[in-house]
């Protein structure tokens, strides 16, 4: 079965004279109940949410017409896609986990979509026409070319990510669970929280541009480093060492740790240790494995530094967890918050 997403933005931008429109196919999903859940707050802005089991969503088609630029908020789950787009020399991987805002920019794009079952799925995604956010960015981040105004960010880069911080995570949470509203009064609340995000993304887009965020990083090495992160991101629970994973990915230990780091704003020893406390998360709660089970099946013989590492990870000791599996919402939400 297709479904087909499309959105008309009804911004006009100055001089333009058409109205924006995004379009989105999605193939694979069986049940409209469990595609993402779409919201308009305001011309050319939406918001899109997804929750859920991941084995509510299937492997998913997706091709992208006039794509907007999406700021998504994954709190949990694990997506993987690969795509490919007009005058592209091969397909790209793109790899986003728990805890991640990543910022995208996608034209003309198709692909697949796979989620990684044994997270649950909570996701909140901010979509703005390019041609209004163009409006709340400085001059120098745009550029024009043969006529045409461009995010000069986004050039040959699809996607920029961040860790989730907690500000961005308490709106997330606060939209995911939105108080008893109705009528206006609940797209005043959506309009509200949409706004507070787009204030506080275009503020770390333009910090990002500001440090440059790798702009001169060649076509060959960022796929190196992708490639790098695809190998860490499958085979976490046992990683290659980082003379093989060079050599895998065609680099030099030097600049795989130092180009990796800038890159991902995480070593390569923390982003494997991240993965590994998030499945160990998972286990405990989700598939009501013991302490012990858990830290066995991410690598660790001892007990005692398993629970350290999981305490350093997520503010809590994994017995607690395992015991209190009915925490109530507002703490397991403040625990979370504090996850690096």
């Amino acid at each position: 079965m297709t479904a087909c997403i499309q959105m008309r933005s009804d911004f006009i931008y100055p001089g333009a004279g058409q109205l924006g429109e995004f379009f989105f196919e999605l193939k694979g999903a069986d049940d409209m109940a469990f595609l993402p859940e779409i919201l308009p707050v305001a011309p050319g802005l939406y918001l899109c949410i997804m929750t859920g089991p991941a084995t509510n969503y299937p492997r998913i088609d997706f091709r992208v017409g006039n794509s907007p630029v999406t700021f998504c908020l994954t709190l949990s789950g694990r997506f993987s896609s690969t795509f490919s787009s007009p005058g592209g020399s091969k397909q790209r991987d793109h790899y986003v986990g728990p805890n991640t805002n990543t910022i995208g920019s996608l034209q003309k794009t198709w692909g697949q979509m796979t989620i990684d079952p044994s997270l649950p799925v909570r996701c909140v995604e901010l979509m703005i026409d390019p041609r209004l956010l163009q409006r709340y960015l400085p001059g120098h981040l745009i550029s024009n070319v043969t006529g045409r105004k461009q995010i000069r960010f986004f050039r040959g880069q699809e996607f920029l990510s961040h860790p989730l911080d907690p500000e961005l995570r308490k709106t997330a949470l606060e939209i995911l669970n939105p108080p008893p509203l109705n009528g206006p009064a609940l797209e005043l609340f959506y309009q509200s929280r949409a706004m507070i995000l787009l204030s506080r993304q275009v503020e770390l887009f333009c910090h990002s541009a500001g440090k440059g965020n790798n702009p001169s990083l060649k076509p060959d090495l960022r796929d190196q480093l992708a490639h790098a992160k695809s190998i860490l991101t499958e085979d976490f629970l046992d990683p290659p060492t980082i003379p093989v994973l060079a050599r895998r990915c065609g680099l030099n230990e030097f600049t795989l740790k130092k180009e990796f780091k800038r890159t991902f704003n995480s070593t390569i020893f923390t982003f494997v240790q991240k993965l590994k406390m998030e499945q160990a998360w998972a286990l405990i709660r989700e598939k009501n494995h013991s302490v012990s089970e858990a830290a066995n099946a991410v690598g660790y013989i001892n007990v005692s530094h398993f629970s350290r590492a999981f305490k350093k990870q997520f503010s809590i000791n994994p017995g607690i967890l395992k015991k209190n599996e009915n925490l109530c919402r507002p703490a397991l939400q403040a625990l979370l918050g504090r996850a690096k």
